[in-house]
């Protein structure tokens, strides 16, 4: 996608941008600084969704990462996962 194209479709009311997180391991502190400083960057943080895992073995982990996201302005969804 070249940058004009991004410009325009960011210019776009209805452009919205899914994460899907679920199957990422939280306990991973490069990749989540990485997601939270694209979201920083991204112009319109209120047009990210991003998808969560609710395992528990990271539930204090998964808890800091949602309100991080979600005071960037974020939405932030929990997805169970079937073993």
């Amino acid at each position: 996608m070249t940058r004009s194209m991004l410009q325009k479709r960011l210019q776009q009311k209805n452009s919205r941008v899914v994460i899907d997180w679920s199957k990422e391991n939280v306990d991973a502190g490069g990749a989540v600084q990485n997601l939270v400083s694209w979201v920083k960057g991204y112009p319109r943080s209120q047009d990210v969704h991003i998808y969560l895992s609710a395992a528990r073995r990271e539930a204090l982990n998964l808890r800091l990462l949602q309100r991080t996201l979600q005071s960037i302005g974020c939405t932030v969804i929990a997805r169970v996962i079937p073993s």
